[in-house]
């Protein structure tokens, strides 16, 4: 009961504080430790995950070690440990688990949006961002890609009706609303489209024909909406007619990639490690128009810190959950496809923003992800018994 109470109230802290999850996260690997050594959860030693989790953790480390500052890399190596969030959530989310996970993740980011929504409105008061809804966080770029997340969680389980009564469904209509309204308001524009990709190729694959339909209606409606919030319009109209324009957001992004691909160039295999690729940025770029923290992009992020090999590492893992869910919803797999819109909407949001090893987003995402997966695997193995 104490260890369903822990993985509840990290689902519901999640899209909440970042600090708070982390030492709930504490606390469950204090009691995983414990359950190791007193026999339990010894499968995890036999998970393939964990195999790809310690073959990334060692080839990052060969990157770290030759790249151009260890002393500042090894700061941020213990980024690498963050996935492993999965390994919790598919070992300690029981099926039945599970549905209380979702629901309090979805709960979460209701919660995180009503308040973003308080501290936009009052922001002299409150501290809150002038422009943009932010939630508990300081950035509403990763409000928005936490809160992207949330929204195709429960886009998820209302088109594959995994809730078990009318009110409960109702009830994650509203979260889901809500979560929305802080997605929108936090006018991250990559968030918001990757967002849309993942409900619009859930809507595909659940409906099929109809799915087109309504994706061109779902398409409209986010165009229309769009146009009728200015600070969406500005942002957006903006990424279309000045995205080479540096003093944009957008248009800075494509100066980091531009440089992101340099530095990569000039280490091809091994890349500059862990938090170097910014110090390239400062030495390169005299004029900063944007922020310099990183490249805004997964794949140039990987391959300029840790070259070739650690790009390898990194996508082996990423591969190896993407086929056990794209295999599972080749079978029909509800909770296969569940996982796999999550996936899309992580991996589209990777194209604008750096989220692989962005704490807020990845121990979210993979902790989800591997609930999921549990879940996916369970059904499976009932459907063989089934048949056999």
């Amino acid at each position: 009961m104490a260890l369903d109470m822990l993985l509840r109230l990290v689902a519901l802290f999640s899209p909440i504080s970042i600090s708070i999850t982390q030492i709930l996260y504490g606390v469950i690997v204090v009691f995983l430790i414990y359950s190791l050594v007193k026999g339990s959860y010894r499968e995890i030693a036999k998970s393939p995950y964990l195999k790809y989790f310690a073959l990334m953790a060692a080839v990052l480390l060969v990157t770290t070690l030759l790249g151009d500052d260890p002393a500042r890399s090894f700061k941020k190596y213990k980024e690498v440990l963050l996935p492993l969030t999965f390994l919790i959530g598919y070992y300690m989310c029981r099926r039945s688990l599970l549905y209380g996970v979702i629901f309090w993740t979805i709960a979460g980011g209701a919660i995180a949006s009503i308040w973003g929504e308080i501290r936009y409105l009052l922001h002299e008061s409150l501290g809150g961002p002038d422009d943009r809804s932010a939630g508990f966080f300081a950035s509403p770029v990763s409000f928005g890609n936490i809160m992207a997340l949330v929204v195709i969680l429960g886009v998820s389980v209302l088109i594959l009706r995994q809730y078990r009564s009318t009110r409960e469904r109702n009830i994650y209509i509203i979260m889901t609303a809500i979560s929305f309204m802080g997605l929108g308001t936090s006018s991250t524009r990559g968030a918001m489209i990757a967002c849309m990709a993942g409900i619009i190729v859930g809507l595909l694959l659940v409906f099929r024909l109809y799915g087109i339909v309504m994706s061109i209606m779902l398409t409209g409606f986010a165009i229309a909406l769009v146009m009728a919030i200015p600070e969406l319009k500005v942002r957006f109209s903006d990424a279309i007619l000045r995205w080479n324009d540096p003093t944009t957001s957008l248009g800075w992004r494509f100066v980091l990639w531009k440089e992101s691909w340099q530095v990569f160039l000039s280490e091809p295999l091994t890349g500059v490690g862990f938090a170097n690729l910014n110090q390239h940025f400062i030495a390169a770029l005299p004029v900063k128009h944007q922020s310099v923290a990183h490249a805004h992009n997964n794949i140039l992020q990987i391959l300029a810190e840790h070259g070739i090999i650690g790009f390898i590492a990194v996508t082996a893992l990423h591969l190896r959950l993407f086929i056990d869910q794209l295999v599972g919803t080749i079978r029909k797999n509800g909770f296969a496809l569940m996982g796999l819109l999550l996936t899309v909407v992580f991996f589209v949001e990777g194209i604008t923003e750096y989220s692989m090893f962005d704490s807020e987003i990845c121990m979210l995402y993979w902790f989800i992800a591997g609930g999921l997966l549990a879940a996916q695997h369970s059904n499976m193995r009932e459907y063989v018994q089934s048949k056999g």
